[in-house]
């Protein structure tokens, strides 16, 4: 950062880590923005539903909101949890899913 604060642009602009901050929080909210769309998106399609329903919307920011609250409350908790818990939890969906969507495009070739 010391780096940042010795960089001059003009007269006006002595220091960038107001500028660089403000950056930074203006992408990690469009990121968040486009990750809540496509999650909604992806329950929606999981759903069968061929329409925007805004009820199903504020369910998908409900549970948004309870897990990161819940899952990042405490920093220790959190890094205890993707340490320990995670790695077992998320297995199935790495190798189960793939494996299965396989195992179902040769049935469906088959057919």
């Amino acid at each position: 950062m010391d780096l940042v604060r010795a960089v001059q642009i003009t007269e006006y602009l002595h220091r960038l880590e107001s500028f660089m901050v403000a950056l930074w929080y203006w992408s990690m909210l469009v990121q968040g923005g486009i990750l809540t769309y496509c999650a909604t998106l992806a329950f929606r399609q999981t759903l069968g539903l061929n329409r925007r329903n805004i009820w199903l919307m504020m369910a998908t920011g409900l549970i948004l909101v309870a897990m990161t609250y819940f899952l990042a409350f405490n920093r220790m908790t959190f890094l205890n949890f993707l340490e320990n818990q995670w790695p077992y939890l998320s297995l199935p969906a790495h190798l189960g899913l793939p494996l299965l969507l396989m195992i179902f495009a040769l049935f469906r070739k088959r057919g």
